[in-house]
């Protein structure tokens, strides 16, 4: 038996605020910089399908395919699982 599952998913980013520093020392003193920045929360969506093949004999899955993809629809992430031995008990 097989079992499908399609959704999409959403997520927004935390604000970060990052720093970058540099010094120089010489013969006529020394100089020190300091740079930060911060990025505003960002959106970003897709879609994710999922499939899983149960077999009631063994009362568990035996595989697993997960697909992820981007707001253009290009996929970029697959998980794919597989059982590789089962001992039932009687």
């Amino acid at each position: 038996m097989t079992i499908e599952a399609d959704g999409d998913w959403t997520i927004i980013s935390a604000p970060e605020v990052s720093a970058a520093a540099g010094s120089r020392v010489d013969a006529h003193g020394s100089t020190s910089v300091v740079q930060t920045g911060r990025t505003a929360p960002t959106t970003s969506s897709g879609r994710t399908c999922k499939a899983f093949w149960f077999v009631p004999a063994v009362k568990r899955w035996v595989k697993s395919v997960q697909e992820g993809y981007d707001t253009n629809g290009v996929r970029n992430e697959r998980f794919t699982a597989e059982l590789l031995s089962v001992q039932v008990a009687c």
